[in-house]
């Protein structure tokens, strides 16, 4: 398993943005934060009930490897738009066929110049305009901290 401190390290020479590069780091943080929370949850279950010890395996993901996986989720950020389906091949990633209809919009990276709130909202305000089926209560209320927050 590759040391935390190297990862990060080698994220930050990569992305080369240093607000990609804190998003990246903080996205791992929190996936290191809700490994640990769920493993103590299935803890405390596994300890108070032998039933709901039968639905719980130990497959679960570990905190190093939610870390890991942090910074790995918006590498596509490096890419322009027009490379990034050709480089993913070129990886061997596999694509969904809606990653290949609509790779990230150079609209996105625009934003995240400007901040990473103001990202987040035109990456909300695009899901929501594409036609978005079931609109979660929780995303529909930080639309709207976002454009507060934004607007002050």
């Amino acid at each position: 398993m590759i040391k935390k401190e190297v990862l990060i390290e080698e994220t930050r020479s990569f992305l080369k943005r240093p607000l990609l590069f804190e998003h990246s780091l903080a996205v791992a943080q929190m996936a290191e934060q809700l490994a640990d929370d769920c493993l103590n949850q299935r803890l405390n279950i596994r300890h108070n009930s032998k039933e709901a010890n039968k639905k719980f395996t130990d497959g679960s993901v570990s905190k190093s490897q939610a870390f890991v996986g942090g910074p790995r989720h918006d590498i596509g950020g490096v890419y322009p738009s027009c490379q990034r389906i050709s480089q993913a091949e070129k990886w061997g990633l596999k694509l969904l066929p809606q990653e290949k209809e609509f790779p990230f919009k150079e609209g996105l990276l625009t934003e995240l110049s400007v901040s990473l709130e103001s990202a987040a909202l035109y990456y909300i305000d695009f899901i929501l305009a594409e036609g978005l089926k079931v609109a979660h209560p929780w995303l529909l209320e930080a639309r709207k901290d976002l454009r507060r927050h934004l607007q002050s």
